[in-house]
């Protein structure tokens, strides 16, 4: 069977339903020039780049035969002289009579990059020269059909590199522009952008919907999607016939066992296979994951940050498949995994799921052998949660966009999915949760395939252990729980290394966030410990009122437990491998944590004094997000009892995690109320403090920050934050030498 990819954008352009986004046929010819290009070449290739994101179409076009190097001049945020605007003094001490070519990729700062090789006498090919030469002319980036770049703010919002290409929120616009229209025509234009979008990004949910109003309009292209259901059915049922043994491995990210039921079709899966429903993941992000998944290694006992590509030496779970006759390939931006076992089609961070899961199609059909195949999902689940579910109205309202994303999820999956062999063996399971820590490592997994009779494992399991489980399956047919049963679980993480991390903080005079310091720790049936780099000390009973760990000190639920975990952590903590040059700019941070403690502790030991006169459950905190629970959980055990629930707009708010009831309106507030202490970052505090007198309740407004202020102690941030002052920041952070 002929590609189904190109048969699909043989259609789109044999219609011309890309006729208001030239870039798209211009991308397909660029990618076919780079192919050509890149595969001629022989000997070893440099790199260099502005963006980082104008790396990630670039590896993909490489193969395991050729070598390569990567050079990325970031912005600097300095313009002192011509030559200070770019991080260019990267490219300075390298031997470039080692490589063949070097190529600059990128077009913002192409100028800055070819400035600096040309006064070094080093020769370079430009991409786009390569491309006009060829009679391709871009007057943007080539790998985007985006027609307004300030959409990359979600990248920015999201702590991301910029220039992901969020080609979800040009649909969005066309679909909220098609709504509104009152002119037919511009009706027509609209509905026209927003089917060829749907098509683009493989939603054929939504693509059929603007198919049957185009029709209705009598407009031609909708004369195009007989072709496409064709093409489809064609698709059904050659995966449907298949005799192969595939594996697909659904990894939707960032969504915690908790939350599954957010998911439907996910949370009848737990009913339809094996449901692993104590399983847990040895640290609550993504890349790590990956590792311990396909390695069977922990991240900082193992090293796995060291491990720069998974090859059979190093992954039990390729050697596993490679002996039972599978093909790999993994659908996803992993910079990890090598060009033979990565899917042909490339995937860049924060695309829709339905390419992903398009691609599956395509990886199935495509190979003669069985495959192996993982699929990562990540813009729905995880933050930005975008989707074409997302209303107008939700952009400023981060878990409207979630609720929706995740139902657009669900039904992308049910369209996708049942068109899988009976044969095929599906695992479903996500890497991480959100928000909580006692929360976050708690993941589910779901195992669905023909002979697998449906049943809970409720014993405690790893995801390090996963090679195994797969070994069984493929092996024996079964899932033996008794040899994946552990007594404790191992989490650990290291502290944030990323160099501009540390200098945004710093130069920034930011609060320091209590994910900055890593940890050795362990999760048993009854309970989480964490030991943290800094000393302390957080041991909570799981599904308790527990506060998050926070930088004001150690949470100890049970004295007399907690021995046995600290000898076992404290044995991992002398065998850990040195990371002194990887925490290298990491150790300022904490510098500057060590100097601004005496003046936080003033700060909590305020604040519980505040509040300790009130009853027993009588305050209730404002706002049921981050800035609220580190506001609950820096005051003391004994005043955390005065508060009785949070205030949010979001019933299933971070608050609600730990237990306490949430009230959507002030309103709604027990008579009992004696206070209600605001909590939210100091730019939202003013519509706070005015709904707050509007509501007229018979209650105490309380806000901190006027308080704090009244003791003497100013608030950047955060009223519940880990707040330095400006003197702590002084730690002679080399600034010059890091990209921020």
């Amino acid at each position: 069977m002929k590609d189904i990819d190109e048969s699909l954008n043989n259609i789109i352009l044999k219609y011309a339903l890309d006729l208001y986004y030239p870039n798209f046929r211009k991308r397909l010819q660029a990618e076919k020039i780079m192919k050509d290009f890149f595969r001629a070449q022989r000997g070893k290739i440099a790199f260099v780049a502005s963006f980082a994101s104008d790396f990630y179409h670039i590896r993909h076009f490489m193969t395991e035969k050729m070598q390569a190097d990567y050079f990325l001049c970031e912005k600097t945020n300095r313009y002192e002289n011509y030559a200070s605007v770019f991080h260019t003094d990267k490219l300075a001490g390298v031997d470039w009579q080692q490589y063949d070519r070097v190529i600059v990729v990128s077009l913002d700062g192409a100028s800055f990059l070819k400035h600096w090789l040309r006064e070094h006498g080093i020769r370079y090919i430009f991409l786009y020269d390569l491309f006009e030469r060829n009679g391709v002319v871009f007057d943007k980036e080539w790998d985007s059909i985006l027609p307004d770049p300030a959409m990359e703010w979600w990248t920015y919002y999201d702590g991301d590199p910029p220039k992901q290409n969020y080609i979800v929120m040009e649909l969005l616009e066309q679909l909220y522009e098609y709504q509104a229209a009152k002119e037919a025509a511009d009706q027509r234009l609209h509905l026209h952008k927003a089917y060829f979008l749907a098509l683009y990004i493989r939603d054929f949910i939504l693509a059929a919907k603007c198919a049957a109003r185009l029709k209705e309009i009598g407009a031609p292209q909708a004369g195009s999607w007989k072709e496409i259901e064709a093409l489809l059915a064609k698709i059904r049922e050659r995966l449907q016939s298949s005799e192969k043994k595939d594996i697909m491995v659904l990894w939707t990210d960032a969504m915690p066992y908790e939350d599954i039921a957010r998911i439907p079709f996910l949370k009848n899966k737990m009913t339809e296979g094996i449901c692993f429903d104590n399983i847990f993941t040895v640290c609550p992000f993504t890349n790590p994951t990956f590792k311990a998944l396909l390695c069977g290694k922990m991240p900082v006992d193992d090293d796995t940050y060291s491990i720069k590509a998974i090859t059979e030496e190093n992954s039990p779970v390729y050697q596993v498949l490679k002996a039972h006759g599978y093909d790999i390939r993994i659908v996803g931006d992993w910079l990890t995994v090598r060009p033979e076992e990565s899917s042909s089609l490339c995937h860049i961070p924060y695309e829709p799921a339905t390419l992903g899961l398009w691609d599956l199609w395509r990886n199935l059909i495509g190979s003669a052998k069985p495959v192996f195949c993982i699929v990562h999902n990540l813009q729905e689940s995880h933050s930005p949660f975008l989707s074409p579910a997302v209303s107008d109205g939700d952009m400023d309202k981060a878990h409207l966009r979630f609720e929706r994303s995740c139902g657009w999820l669900s039904e992308q999956y049910a369209w996708y999915l049942p068109s899988l062999s009976k044969k095929t063996l599906k695992f479903y399971l996500t890497d991480h949760g959100k928000g909580l820590y006692k929360n976050r490592f708690h993941t589910y997994l779901v195992i669905e395939g023909e002979g697998i009779a449906p049943r809970r494992i409720t014993d405690l399991c790893s995801f390090v252990d996963f090679h195994r489980l797969l070994a069984q399956l493929l092996q024996h047919h079964t899932v033996n729980e008794k040899e994946l049963r552990r007594q404790y679980v191992e989490v650990q993480d290291l502290d944030t290394y990323n160099a501009g991390s540390a200098a945004r903080l710093i130069a920034g005079k930011e609060a320091i966030d209590p994910s900055f310091f890593g940890y050795h720790g362990l999760v048993t049936d009854e309970y989480i410990y964490l030991h943290f780099t800094d000393g302390r000390e957080w041991f909570v009973r799981r599904g308790s009122r527990a506060p998050e760990p926070n930088l004001f000190g150690s949470y100890i639920c049970d004295a007399e437990a907690i021995a046995p975990f600290r000898e076992i952590i404290r044995q991992k903590e002398v065998k850990a491998p040195s990371f002194e040059q990887k925490l290298k700019y990491s150790r300022y941070v904490h510098t500057i944590f060590d100097r601004a403690k005496t003046h936080n502790l003033k700060k909590k030991a305020l604040l519980d004094d505040w509040l300790r006169p009130y009853p027993p459950g009588s305050v209730l905190i404002r706002t049921g997000g981050d800035y609220a629970l580190r506001l609950y959980g820096l005051l003391s055990a004994e005043v955390r009892k005065t508060i009785g629930g949070f205030v949010d707009i979001d019933r299933n708010c971070m608050g609600a995690g730990l237990g306490f009831p949430v009230y959507t309106e002030l309103k709604e507030v027990p008579t009992d109320t004696r206070a209600i202490l605001l909590a939210g970052r100091e730019t939202i505090m003013a519509q706070l403090r005015a709904e707050a007198a509007a509501a007229k309740g018979n209650f105490d407004v309380l806000d901190p920050y006027e308080f704090l202020a009244a003791h003497g102690i100013v608030c950047r941030h955060g009223a519940g934050d880990f707040e330095p002052e400006e003197e702590d920041y002084d730690v002679g952070f080399p600034f010059a030498e890091v990209a921020y």
